[in-house]
């Protein structure tokens, strides 16, 4: 619990879009935001 398994990607900005997008789209779909 309260962990991240991440793939690996090719560059760290690569990973930093992937997971805004995920922290994005799960605070919506939560109903977070």
């Amino acid at each position: 619990f309260n962990q991240l398994d991440l793939p690996e990607y090719p560059s760290k900005q690569h990973l930093e879009d992937r997971l805004l997008l995920a922290i994005h789209e799960a605070s919506e779909g939560f109903g977070f935001g």
